[in-house]
């Protein structure tokens, strides 16, 4: 295998990882954001589900400050105990 393929599968593979990583994020966030009700909810499940690209960015460009803030406040509480 050439240097090169080698090169862009390992790209991809990264890649791929990164996006699960994300995927896995959105779903998360959504589960733990107290600011949406059941049935947002049920609707960013689905769209990430359905148009994974677009909901993901979506998610990402109307909630990205609160997943930050979120995360943190998690953070901060396990530090606590």
């Amino acid at each position: 295998m050439p240097v090169l393929d080698l090169s862009l599968a390992m790209l991809m593979f990264f890649l791929f990882a990164a996006w699960i990583a994300a995927v896995v994020l959105v779903i998360a966030d959504v589960f733990v954001n107290k600011d949406i009700g059941g049935v947002a909810k049920a609707f960013w499940i689905l769209v990430v589900i359905a148009v994974p690209w677009l909901g993901v960015l979506v998610y990402f460009i109307a909630h990205g400050r609160g997943i930050d803030e979120r995360s943190r406040h998690r953070g901060y509480a396990r530090s606590r105990r």
